[in-house]
């Protein structure tokens, strides 16, 4: 199933937080005391997956976002910041889409499902929700040849011991991941663009390796201080096994219960963003983005990213 939402709402969360510095940038860029707090709504649609074993009539499956975000300079150039995700999945499809409809398994071990274990069908067509995982990051600002650079790490925990088999809200892996985000608006034009990489090391199950790359590069321009447009794409390339080598439809074998902890996942997403910052304090940025390639990954139709910032 498609757990590849996280990504992408962290892949354009960053954008905000560089577009305020350029559009409404502070007296004194970077200075101890400085912060944001927002709030972000996500919704995504997949339809079926990219190379999986039924493809596009492997059924549907939409993730609704709550996220709070936060950002707060703890001393000059020093940049901390916090989220967490309320997510709620759905998985819904016709009576063949249903045969990939995955039980849950309460009674489940690394290594399978004990004995005489009585699996719950969790994909029955009802939205089910919880919190997903505190991500907690530190970044380091400073501009160099007109170019702002914010080098940093993130760290990725689940909030609770939560159900990562089936339509769940996340795969319950604690990640680290390291990298660099920069920004610029070309002299003597109203063209910026924003790029950031990321590589996180993964938790590693049932002996394989899931690290992965994510990068991304936008590129806009300003129509005033206050509005800007910009073209979005989104990248995530790592390791993992292939939907071929996961089989189907579900089995209880190790590979099968850890499937969505493991797999690979890659995406290519392009998209489009609109911002607007009022009232000298608030960001409004709306975003909506598309899938054009994947690899044993669900098939994103759409996701809608609506986000509203307040900087002090």
């Amino acid at each position: 199933m498609f757990k590849s939402v996280t990504m992408l709402v962290l892949g354009i969360a960053a954008a905000p937080l560089l577009h305020a510095q350029e559009a409404n940038a502070p007296s004194t860029p970077y200075a101890a005391g400085q912060g944001s707090f927002g709030f972000e709504y996500v919704d995504a649609y997949d339809h079926g997956d990219w190379d999986g074993p039924a493809g596009s009539n492997s059924g549907n499956l939409r993730y609704l976002t709550y996220r709070l975000n936060a950002s707060y300079f703890v001393a000059d150039r020093w940049e901390v910041r916090a989220s967490l995700p309320y997510i709620e999945s759905q998985f819904s499809g016709n009576a063949f889409q249903r045969q990939f409809a995955h039980p849950v398994i309460s009674c489940l071990t690394p290594q399978g499902p004990t004995p005489a274990c009585r699996p719950d069908i969790l994909d029955d067509g009802n939205y089910h929700g919880t919190f997903q995982d505190w991500t907690a990051g530190l970044r380091y600002h400073f501009d160099y040849a007109g170019i702002q650079f914010a080098p940093g790490f993130d760290l990725v925990v689940p909030s609770h011991n939560y159900q990562y088999y089936a339509t769940s809200v996340g795969e319950r892996n604690t990640k680290f991941g390291i990298g660099v985000e920069a920004s610029h608006q070309f002299d003597f034009s109203n063209f910026f663009y924003q790029a950031y990489y990321e590589y996180y090391f993964n938790t590693p199950h049932i002996g394989y390796n899931n690290n992965y790359n994510s990068m991304g590069f936008n590129i806009g321009y300003f129509f005033s201080p206050q509005l800007s447009a910009k073209f979005i794409t989104d990248l995530k390339v790592g390791n993992g096994i292939t939907d071929q080598e996961i089989g189907g439809p579900p089995a209880l074998t190790p590979i099968w219960l850890n499937h969505d902890r493991i797999r690979l996942q890659d995406h290519g997403i392009i998209g489009g963003a609109i911002d607007y910052v009022f009232a000298n304090k608030f960001d409004l940025q709306t975003a909506i983005e598309h899938a054009v390639w994947g690899r044993s990954n669900g098939d994103l139709k759409y996701a809608l990213d609506v986000q509203l910032t307040r900087r002090f």
